[in-house]
């Protein structure tokens, strides 16, 4: 894609572009004129993160990665799972610096006021994920005793990729045997609304694999994706047909469900969510099921993203991903409602009990004694 045909895509399909500041229009507009390619994406890069709206970014197809893993929980990013090299960084470590920037002046400096702490944390996670190039970083964690670790740690570029999506997904369904072999439910994890197969994967077995009476759905972490996805999942729950309304730069567009006969409709069922599930689960999942009867959500409130984004590949090296639309009401306005609230609220487990699932364990027994 050119140069000038990225730049009237963002004029005229962001659906804030009329909300920017005139400055940074006037740089938007005239970045076409940038000669070297390498350069324009770096300024276009910077434009876009000025935008401060979840969705909106340039990502570069070549990531590199951390040799450790840090995940969000309770409000503060921890680590979860520690590497052999990096002995001192132990599990339930919580990070408060970034190359002795604390994470709190991060998040006023950079990230919207008006998203939830776990959505700026998870910007800051996505931040950390990626670069473009081999480097070292110093990040500053504080143990449960409140003792500050330093380290420099460096990028890698992750190796095997697929082998290690395999092995993920391997390790998720040694926690699934696990959970319903303790527990006597049929437990069921749905990472993303990205992979198609993950879903199909996930309805099948709700339809086909499903032996206990109680069912617990987790979308905790889950930020959503495709549309046409969130519609599947959601017409797999409903009783009676729905309807969400979508709005963009200059249309509304109407969308109908229809309930597909479900072999889980006279089940008990919980939905487990968190601050970080969002956008479409938010408003067509979990919005569109909350009055069936047979199920209860469980957790913590929903992120509040309201915002549809739309992906553009550039080229070999980049893809855009741009807030083109809003979920609205029928008439048109934006949604009074801002988070999807549980019926039964369970707080997020604690930083120091990294090994153990509190949450999703009292999910269950909430479960169970609402059936009896």
């Amino acid at each position: 894609m050119d140069k000038r045909s990225i730049i009237q895509i963002i004029e005229d399909k962001y659906i804030y572009y009329m909300d920017l500041d005139t400055n940074i229009k006037i740089k938007l507009h005239n970045l076409y004129r940038v000669k070297e390619d390498e350069i324009f994406y770096k300024e276009l890069q910077k434009l876009l993160a000025t935008f401060r709206d979840p969705h909106t970014k340039l990502i570069k197809s070549k990531e590199y990665f951390l040799p450790i893993c840090l995940a969000i929980v309770d409000k503060e990013i921890v680590v979860v799972e520690n590497s052999k090299e990096y002995g001192k960084i132990k599990k339930g470590f919580v990070l408060k610096k970034i190359d002795y920037i604390d994470i709190n002046e991060i998040l006023k400096e950079y990230f919207s006021g008006t998203d939830s702490v776990n959505l700026k944390l998870k910007r800051i996670l996505e931040y950390l994920a990626a670069s473009e190039k081999d480097k070292e970083i110093i990040l500053t964690f504080e143990t449960a005793m409140g003792k500050k670790i330093e380290e420099k740690i460096d990028y890698i570029r992750m190796k095997h990729y697929m082998y290690e999506i395999k092995k993920y997904f391997d390790i998720l369904e040694k926690h699934k045997k696990n959970i319903e072999r303790k527990y006597n439910v049929s437990y069921y994890y749905c990472s993303s609304l990205m992979n198609d197969l993950e879903i199909n994967t996930l309805l099948y077995n709700l339809k086909n694999r499903v032996h206990n009476n109680d069912i617990i759905l987790d979308i905790r972490n889950n930020i959503g994706g495709k549309i046409e996805l969130a519609i599947k999942l959601t017409e797999f729950f409903i009783s009676s047909k729905k309807v969400f309304f979508l709005k963009s730069r200059d249309h509304i567009k109407k969308f109908q469900l229809n309930p597909q006969k479900s072999e889980v409709s006279d089940k008990n069922i919980g939905i487990l969510f968190n601050g970080l599930t969002s956008s479409s689960l938010e408003f067509i999942f979990l919005r569109l099921i909350k009055d069936e009867k047979n199920i209860v959500f469980l957790g913590t409130s929903t992120c509040g993203m309201n915002d549809v984004a739309s992906v553009y590949k550039l080229n070999n090296n980049y893809v855009m991903t741009l807030t083109t639309k809003q979920y609205v009401d029928d008439m048109g306005e934006k949604m009074k409602i801002r988070n999807i609230e549980p019926h039964i609220y369970i707080k997020d487990n604690d930083t120091n009990n990294i090994g153990n699932d509190i949450q999703l364990i009292k999910a269950i027994e909430f479960l169970k004694n609402k059936k009896e």
